[in-house]
């Protein structure tokens, strides 16, 4: 348990790190694609950015805790499928 708690973290600061490194925080601050949130205005800065957009729309679902939204750009499932053997969800 207390393992879990410490990689559970170490996963957030290693998200961060990431999300930094790729979109720098004063980008970030006034990029368009983080307050309207379309998809358009995600792959503009992608384009700006010269990154893939699933990068910019993981870290908008991050923030909005909304892990719904722009299924279409971070290929939801698309990992999932390459581990047919693993039963993910179950003990």
């Amino acid at each position: 348990p207390e393992f879990a708690l410490d990689r559970v973290g170490l996963e957030s600061e290693t998200d961060e790190f990431a999300g930094a490194m790729l979109i720098p925080d004063d980008t970030w601050e006034t990029a368009l694609a983080r307050y309207l949130r379309t998809e358009g205005s995600i792959l503009s800065l992608s384009k700006q950015l010269e990154i893939n957009p699933a990068i910019i729309a993981g870290r908008i679902r991050n923030e909005a805790k909304n892990y719904a939204i722009f299924a279409n750009l971070v290929g939801q499932g698309g990992v999932r499928k390459h581990f047919s053997d693993v039963r993910f969800g179950q003990q």
